[in-house]
Order: C-alpha cells, then structure tokens, then sequence
C-alpha cells in the first residue's frame, strides 16, 4: 500500500515502481508486478536491472501463467545492455534457461562464465 501511494505521488520515480513491482510479485499480484515492471520499461527501455527482475517474475514457481520465452527474451537483452560484465545477470539468465528446458545451453552459459568468459567472446571466435 505505502509504494502504492508513492507511485501515485511520484509517477516518474522509477525506484518506487520497482519497489512496488517486487511486493506485488511477492505477495502473488503478478498483473500489478507486470504492470509497473512495463511501466518502467515504457519509460526506461534500456534498464537492466528491470528487465531481469520482471523476466524472473515472468516464471515465478507460483505463477500459472508463465512466459518462459518473453523471460528470456528480456534476460538477454539485459545481458547485451550490460554487455555481459553484471555476472547476477548472466547466471540469472542461465538459470532461467535451464528453467525453460534449455539445459544445455543454462549449463554451457555457467561454464562460460566460470572460466571467466562471455557469450561474446564464444562468438567472437567462432567468426
């Protein structure tokens, strides 16, 4: 309710709509977590940490209608802003693909990471 109300006061205030995303997710409110996570996505496009937090929404355990490829859609791209350097993000999207059956390529991602690369530099030699 108190972040409710700081939205309604401070629309713009990125940090309050966050804040109310996440209790929303965590008491089960995933419309009103999905809602404010596009929000500041509308207003944000780039903001990473948004999009691995809504991504992690978009699959929670206890969610019945989960988006396993919108989540890793915007996993990605978090990754990409951050250009690979956030290591949460890259282990958040890892696990995400191991979530959404793509165990191969959660693992491979974790083993990547442990040797201290990043997805860019696999494709980089490959080229």
């Amino acid at each position: 309710l108190h972040f409710a109300r700081a939205v309604a006061f401070a629309p713009e205030q990125t940090g309050y709509r966050l804040e109310l995303a996440q209790v929303a997710a965590t008491v089960g409110e995933y419309r009103e977590a999905d809602r404010q996570y596009r929000e500041i996505l509308a207003r944000e496009p780039d903001n990473a940490d948004a999009m691995l937090l809504f991504a992690k929404t978009l699959v929670a355990k206890e969610r019945e209608d989960k988006d396993a490829a919108a989540a890793l859609k915007l996993a990605e791209r978090a990754c990409e802003i951050t250009a690979w350097e956030n290591t949460e993000m890259a282990y958040g999207l890892a696990d995400l693909y191991i979530d959404a059956g793509r165990v191969m390529e959660g693992v491979g991602l974790k083993r990547l990471l442990k040797e201290g690369g990043k997805p860019t530099d696999e494709a980089a030699a490959k080229e």
